[in-house]
């Protein structure tokens, strides 16, 4: 009796340390499921995608036990904020976006060009197309250029502002000057001047 008892009691053991380590084994990580380390587009099946099946539901990404992404299912409206479920555009963001300026060319972009920029020091600021393009910071400050190819030119000239299409392009050392409207100043390339108006001073050098 006692050998059978101790035999007994050898299987429920076996079978408990069996039944633990199956359940201490974690699911395949294989298709159809979805892998934490990325599955290629081309083949992973559709059950092994991350997302919604359904037109009306939405994704909701949780960080911290917080909502903080809501894609939106009937248009890919995507939403960035705390809580924030109801984008209206592409990209909705429920707060502010920093850009951490870098280099020439950081910052606001459209169809793929830079049309604001702030550098983080010189108080510089170029606002549209191409404008400051090729002003170098800490050298040049206090600029500002609003419009296409606006204060282009410049390079190290200090405290000027060039506001329309091409006012100041080709300026490059100039400092302290004023040039207003579209190609207001296009080719001066001295200092203090003041021009207002369509073509003001373009040919003034």
């Amino acid at each position: 009796m006692q050998t059978k008892s101790l035999l007994k009691q050898f299987l429920v053991l076996l079978f408990i340390i069996n039944c633990s380590i199956a359940i201490a084994q974690p699911p395949p990580d294989i298709a159809p499921f979805w892998s934490v380390g990325g599955n290629t587009a081309t083949t992973a099946p559709v059950n092994s995608r991350l997302g919604t099946m359904s037109p009306g539901n939405r994704l909701n990404i949780f960080a911290g036990g917080v909502q903080r992404i809501s894609v939106l299912g009937t248009n890919g409206f995507v939403g960035i904020g705390n809580g924030f479920t109801n984008p209206l555009y592409r990209l909705d963001v429920d707060n502010d976006i920093n850009i951490n300026w870098q280099n020439i060319g950081d910052g606001y972009r459209m169809n793929g060009v830079t049309i604001l920029q702030t550098p983080n020091f010189g108080g510089n600021t170029y606002v549209g197309p191409f404008a400051g393009l090729n002003t170098v910071p800490p050298l040049a400050i206090g600029n500002t250029f609003v419009g296409n190819n606006a204060g282009r030119g410049n390079t190290s000239g200090n405290r000027n502002t060039c506001v329309g299409s091409n006012a100041g392009l080709n300026s490059t050392t100039g400092s302290f000057n004023t040039y207003i409207g579209t190609d207001a100043g296009r080719n001066s390339l001295g200092n203090s001047n003041t021009f207002v108006g369509e073509h003001a001073g373009a040919c003034f050098s």
